[in-house]
């Protein structure tokens, strides 16, 4: 089975439609990635913004953490003097002010507060919460290898250390910060630390600290509560993380948040501690997928497809224009009904092709011409398909019936839109066209036998003339009339009279062909043009219609009598000049003849020139 593949003739081409999909698609593609690129810069400066939010939130829970340790070393000294005046010991006297210090610092911090120590000597002795620190007192702190080198460190800097996040001996995660006291007046420092341990062995690190060290101040703050601080932070939709720093300046371990340390950032930010050392805030807002931006893709979607439903109306209309133009000319100067209707099947056809049907027209006229005009299938085919049929009107005249295989390669409803297009062209022309030739018929045919007059004689012959010169070809001219017609006039009355000239010339016109020309000449009398192919078809043609019209004249009359017709003809060569009044004495000649001899019979008049004719 043939696959028909319908074309779309008022339909915007395929291309046309690829071009604007494929045009608003590479538009909406630069409009997301434009609207991705802006929110990647929007997103860059929301994450640097918020590491340097969470750095400064940062120094300023340290600062803060570090007031107890700052004011460590007044409360020291102002104890040594009142130990001048009461006569206590340092001992006692650390003792009794102790709890009077600490308490507006454990206020002041609060939660945050893990503990505030101080460790004379570098052994913890004195803590702000004993009972939930008790693990750490009397911890050496020097001893401790793993604290050692940064108490030593804190010493000789004689500044701020800090260190941390730890798991405390006490429990939890602390970071502390401690800060050497130092005093003058002071013994050496061995000898008090012997005295304060217990422990008399000389241990090398002792000769690195100084003698005026009196001992440490230490701060331990939960380092959840710092942190939970930077949690309150807008983050939303970022990943932020707080690490330590490696000596390459890179990211080290994770101290908090949810961005691992090897994931890509868009901003980062140094968190400087009390003692110079640093801390790194990395802070990532990821994009979101393309599919985020959906409003956007459905927006131009949506005018993507509304431009192609314009794009469509505008085209179809165009082309509706150009078609109506198209075919509104090719009709302009025709004039038959019979080219008018080859120009609709060719209109239709060049549109479709592969398009079949046929147009028909009405009497008087009576064209059929097939869809395409080279068409050669029968009328009986064409009657077993189904047809789509339209009926072309013009003033409620019917001027022809256009009928096409619904099989064929077209959309139905555009097609239909197409009819309905030329429809009014096609009806106007063939409606003036008919009014035209009722008159040309008029003034050219016979008003009793409906055949041409007289005055259609000399076109007649140039017209088959012409056509046998073209066709190499034979012409024939008869003249013929009705044996005694005067008597079947007085006998039988003018109006049989006139029935019986109406007889002949329809007898006539079935006799020939609907190219060739039959014309009253007056009276009885006619004239017959045709083309023909030789001698013997002429002759034949004359005779056949010599007995058909005796035949049908005769049943007018009943038998009460026969009613007989004579002929005369000549025939000359298509190619050959010829003379029509000469070709008209030579038949009417041979006419004469017949009637001299009897009539009813046919006879030929031979032209001198017979002899070089095939």
């Amino acid at each position: 089975m043939a696959i028909r593949v319908r074309r779309r003739a008022l339909g915007a081409p395929w291309w046309l439609m690829m071009v604007i999909v494929a045009g608003s698609a590479v538009i909406i593609f630069a409009l997301v990635r434009t609207a991705m690129a802006q929110e990647t810069v929007d997103h860059e400066a929301l994450a640097a913004q918020t590491a340097s939010g969470v750095s400064q939130e940062m120094t300023r829970s340290l600062s803060r953490a570090y007031t107890p340790t700052v004011a460590a070393e007044g409360f020291i000294a102002s104890t040594r003097d009142a130990i001048a005046t009461s006569g206590r010991s340092e001992q006692q006297a650390l003792e009794s002010g102790w709890p009077l210090y600490v308490a507006p610092m454990t206020e002041y911090l609060g939660d945050a507060l893990l503990d505030f120590q101080l460790s004379p000597e570098a052994i913890v002795t004195y803590s702000a919460r004993p009972e939930q620190n008790a693990a750490a007192l009397g911890h050496n702190l020097l001893v401790d290898d793993e604290r050692r080198e940064s108490i030593i460190a804190a010493i000789s800097s004689r500044g701020p250390i800090v260190a941390g996040p730890l798991d405390l001996i006490q429990g939890g995660r602390g970071l502390i910060i401690r800060q050497a006291v130092f005093l003058p007046g002071l013994e050496p420092f061995a000898a008090r630390f012997a005295r304060a341990s217990g422990d008399t062995t000389d241990y090398p690190w002792l000769a690195r600290i100084p003698d005026d060290f009196w001992g440490m101040a230490s701060t331990v703050i939960d380092f959840d509560w710092l942190t939970r601080s930077l949690g309150e932070l807008p983050t939303s939709g970022m990943r932020v993380g707080l690490y330590t720093v490696e000596p390459d300046g890179s990211a080290g371990e994770v101290l908090w948040g949810d961005l691992p340390r090897d994931a890509p950032s868009m901003a980062q930010q140094d968190v400087v501690l009390l003692d110079g050392s640093e801390l790194l805030v990395r802070v990532d807002y990821p994009p979101k997928p393309w599919w985020n931006s959906w409003p956007l893709i459905v927006a131009g979607v949506a005018v993507t497809v509304v431009l192609l439903i314009l794009t469509q109306i505008a085209y179809r209309a165009q082309r509706r224009n150009q078609l109506g133009f198209t075919f509104s000319e090719s009709i302009r100067d025709l004039t038959t009904h019979e080219e008018v209707l080859e120009a609709l099947s060719t209109f239709l056809s060049g549109i479709y092709p592969g398009i079949r049907g046929r147009i028909t027209s009405p009497e008087p006229q009576h064209h059929v011409v097939s869809i395409p005009v080279s068409d050669e299938s029968t009328e009986e085919d064409d009657d077993t398909r189904k047809h789509l049929q339209w009926r072309v009107t013009q003033s409620g005249e019917l001027q022809c019936i256009i009928d096409i295989d619904e099989r064929g390669p077209f959309r139905v409803g555009e097609l239909q839109d197409i009819i309905r297009l030329v429809q009014r062209i096609l009806g106007a022309s063939l409606a003036a066209l008919g009014r035209e030739g009722h008159l040309e018929r008029r003034v050219a045919v016979d008003h009793l036998t409906k055949v041409y007059n007289r005055t259609q004689l000399v076109p007649a012959f140039e017209r088959l003339h012409d056509e046998a010169a073209r066709s190499n070809s034979l012409l024939l001219v008869a003249c013929l009339d009705i044996d005694d017609f005067k008597a079947v006039n007085d006998t039988r009355g003018h109006l049989f009279g006139d029935r019986v000239l109406q007889d002949l010339a329809d007898t006539l016109m079935r006799s020939v062909r609907s190219s060739d020309a039959v014309v009253r000449f007056g009276g009885d009398e006619f004239v017959v043009l045709a083309s023909v192919e030789s001698y013997i078809q002429a002759a034949d043609l004359c005779r056949r219609i010599q007995d058909r019209a005796t035949t049908s004249l005769t049943s007018q009359a009943h038998g009460e009598r026969t009613i007989s017709v004579s002929l005369g003809y000549v025939t000359v060569a298509g190619r050959e000049p010829a003379n029509l009044e000469s070709l008209l004495m030579q038949a009417d000649s041979a006419l004469y003849e017949v009637k001299e001899s009897g009539g009813a019979h046919v006879r030929e008049a031979r032209p001198e020139s017979r002899d070089s004719i095939r």
